[in-house]
């Protein structure tokens, strides 16, 4: 499950976060001193997880018994300081036991250099972008999901930040972050300066889909009726093939999706009331960066697995082509519902 994380300053942002549906809350704390009085205000006006966000035990000392006392659920600080900050909190009373770290790594750098430092130290990491620019405009959607899988395998929750907005939020679910961070798209006017917006905060939360959330007669209109999007000559360089030869080189695959996505009840007015070919675009240069895959069948299945585990889908028809075999093309045309999905496929990990 994806959780939805808003930035806030005040008890006011509080309660509008609190009332847009926002997971996580988190508050700049620039020392152990400063602003407690708004800090615990905060902490009373919101019932979801408080995450602290400090500059290090080192710039502050004090600061991590600080958040604890603030009854922060989570500390977020640079990197470079999470193991301080864990030795922080083992030697406090049981009160900060249960209290979560989460390492910020800057995605203008190495990605994958930090989680060497802070694995055992760390719940989490988180990658944002320091210059106050976009994620997007900083790193690819590969680079993305290769950082994904890195915290997965060190087990490590991963969250992305920086500049997100709403047409952002449908490629980056493609990767299963457990995070996603918003700032100035949750507040009025998409001003950084100006308070949390709860219609802002709403409509962002509404594109994440809870744990429980599933397609129903308020999700979609009239029962069977769908509506159809596609992809059609979306090119790649990808490593496949199962001959040796085909080992250690990319070669040119295009794909072709078309997919039956449940009618909306109403017509769209923002994110919320569309199914984007983004999803299915980035489901496609995710899959091309992952290893070697042998056979244009399994490529075929595991798309199919990843696009109807979106519960707007009913139907999915894909056709990959490998365009440097013959002059032309060879591969598969597949058609699935959940009902005839390969049991073995599943949402790539």
């Amino acid at each position: 499950m994806t959780r939805m994380l808003v930035r806030a300053a005040t008890a006011e942002d509080a309660f509008v976060a609190a009332a847009g549906g926002a997971d996580v809350l988190e508050v700049w704390m620039p020392g152990p001193a400063p602003h407690r009085a708004a800090i615990r205000a905060v902490r009373a006006a919101f019932p979801g997880i408080l995450r602290l966000r400090v500059e290090g035990p080192l710039r502050h000392p004090g600061a991590i018994e600080a958040a604890v006392s603030l009854g922060a659920d989570e500390i977020a600080l640079p990197f470079q300081f999470v193991a301080d900050a864990r030795a922080a909190l083992s030697a406090l009373p049981a009160s900060g036991g249960g209290v979560k770290l989460a390492a910020i790594v800057p995605a203008e750098g190495d990605l994958l250099g930090p989680l060497e430092e802070i694995l055992g130290a760390a719940d989490a990491a988180i990658l944002d972008v320091s210059d106050g620019g976009r994620l997007l405009d900083a790193v690819t959607i590969a680079q993305l999901d290769a950082f994904g899988r890195a915290c997965r395998l060190g087990e490590l929750a991963f969250g992305l930040a920086g500049g997100l907005e709403a047409p952002d939020v449908a490629r980056l679910l493609v990767l299963q972050p457990d995070l996603l961070g918003f700032d100035a798209a949750a507040r009025r006017d998409h001003r950084a300066e100006l308070g949390l917006d709860v219609t802002a905060v709403e409509a962002l939360r509404a594109l994440i889909p809870r744990e429980d959330h599933g397609p129903s007669r308020d999700d979609f209109a009239v029962h069977g009726e769908t509506d159809h999007i596609f992809v059609h000559d979306f090119i790649v360089l990808l490593a496949i093939g199962a001959y040796q030869a085909e080992r250690g080189a990319r070669q040119r695959v295009r794909f072709s999706v078309d997919a039956d996505v449940r009618r909306p009840a109403e017509p769209p007015t923002d994110m919320r009331g569309v199914f984007s070919y983004d999803i299915i675009i980035e489901t496609i240069r995710v899959l091309a960066e992952r290893p070697h895959v042998t056979f244009v069948e399994t490529l075929a299945e595991e798309l199919a697995a990843n696009l109807l585990a979106y519960p707007q889908l009913t139907a999915v028809a894909i056709k990959v082509e490998k365009l440097d075999v013959i002059d032309g093309s060879v591969g598969i045309l597949v058609r699935r519902d959940r009902a005839t999905l390969v049991k073995a496929a599943g949402p790539t990990p």
